[in-house]
């Protein structure tokens, strides 16, 4: 196999990869991804622009007023704040 189709083999791989993300995320969120604010993060998305790429695209176009953000910060940061919400939310005042 020459050089030039393994790394189009890998581009295409990694398309079909974010457009399975893709995918999986519309069906966890059923009806609701139309208009819905989704993160993802995680050093996978993070690191492979590509990746990211091909699931924000692939959101896009399904779902055009579908808000992507990739979190540039430690994923577990997300649970803390949602975490602090939950807590605000169910303790008195």
């Amino acid at each position: 196999m020459a050089a030039g189709s393994a790394g189009t083999d890998v581009v295409a791989g990694i398309d079909v990869g974010g457009t399975k993300l893709a995918i999986r995320v519309e069906t966890l969120a059923g009806e609701r991804v139309a208009d819905a604010r989704f993160s993802a993060a995680g050093s996978v998305i993070v690191h492979q622009p590509q990746l990211a790429r091909a699931f924000r695209t692939c959101l896009a176009r399904q779902h055009p007023r579908l808000t992507v953000r990739i979190l540039d910060e430690e994923p577990v940061a997300g649970a803390v704040v949602l975490a602090r919400r939950l807590q605000a939310a169910v303790s008195p005042g």
